[in-house]
């Protein structure tokens, strides 16, 4: 997806998504995750975890171990849950 899709999907401006990509930027926001979790059609979930703990449940040098479906590509959701997109 580009940075434009993704900027018109939160309804924002490229700049914002190029700023969000950039690892030094130090100012993301719960709300800037909701929106991104909207935009992706995922789950968002914030909790507070042992930092060696998350590293090792995190760090997956395969990028597409990291790949997250959204809700509807998701095999194990409850009928009925679905989508009607």
């Amino acid at each position: 997806m580009s940075q434009a899709e993704l900027a018109d999907r939160m309804g924002t401006k490229q700049h914002v998504i190029s700023r969000l990509e950039d690892p030094s930027y130090g100012r993301l926001s719960l709300n800037t995750l909701l929106q991104l979790s909207r935009a992706f059609d995922t789950g968002l979930q914030v909790q507070f975890v042992p930092l060696v703990g998350m590293l090792r449940d995190t760090f997956q040098p395969d990028a597409e171990a990291r790949l997250v479906p959204s809700f509807e590509e998701e095999v194990d959701c409850p009928a009925g849950f679905a989508s009607s997109r």
